[in-house]
């Protein structure tokens, strides 16, 4: 029963997040990324776990819950929420962008700082043209 809780919240939280804090033209490379380490992670679990309880026995789950401690207190530090936030206020908080209109600051259960305000970096390699693409795809909106 836990596991099935377990991975109905949290593996598709670890995508959504990424694909939520990245930017349109980078988030394909985040993507791959995020699964590369997840997948070195979930290899490091399956080699080293097995050896190191045969090794040290019943004190593994106390460096097992040291770990957990440190992983905690990374995400308290450095995850922003984006709890009940819209795409542009996600977008702000990442890009450092003023997002449009009147949006209101929520606060955050973290402790991460928002980035300051700074203007957006444009790269050249990777035009963001969405909006060309979809303009020029010959769809007419009144059809």
């Amino acid at each position: 029963m836990f596991f099935f809780f377990y991975d109905l919240a949290y593996t598709p939280m670890v995508i959504s997040y990424t694909l939520e804090i990245l930017p349109y033209n980078i988030r394909a490379r985040g993507l791959a990324i995020m699964n590369f380490t997840a997948y070195l992670s979930n290899a490091f679990n399956v080699f080293v776990n097995p050896w190191a309880l045969g090794a040290i026995g019943w004190k593994y789950y106390l460096v097992f819950c040291g770990w957990l401690v440190v992983e905690l207190v990374i995400v308290m530090l450095f995850i922003v929420e984006t709890k009940d936030r819209t795409l542009e206020e996600t977008a702000a908080l990442f890009d450092g962008v003023k997002p449009p209109g009147n949006t209101e600051w929520k606060d955050s259960l973290t402790f991460a700082r928002t980035p300051q305000p700074r203007s957006p970096r444009v790269d050249k390699d990777f035009r963001d043209n969405y909006f060309e693409l979809h303009e020029s795809s010959g769809v007419s909106e009144t059809q």
